[in-house]
């Protein structure tokens, strides 16, 4: 009960900082310059998801 607890929470905290970061220029500079720097970032959401994939899988196989 309680490692499902964490192990939820740990997700929840890391996507909601994910999308924080990701989502910043949108709400500060605006939609063009947040449409620029995703055309040339976007390698990063997947590299992040491929990590988090990772994590969860290491820590639910064990």
């Amino acid at each position: 009960m309680k490692f499902k607890t964490i192990f939820i929470l740990f997700n929840a905290v890391v996507a909601f900082s994910f999308l924080f970061i990701f989502l910043f220029p949108l709400f500060i500079l605006g939609g063009e310059y947040a449409v620029g720097f995703w055309k040339t970032n976007w390698f990063l959401g997947i590299l992040f998801l491929v990590i988090l994939g990772i994590l969860n899988w290491f820590f639910l196989s064990n």
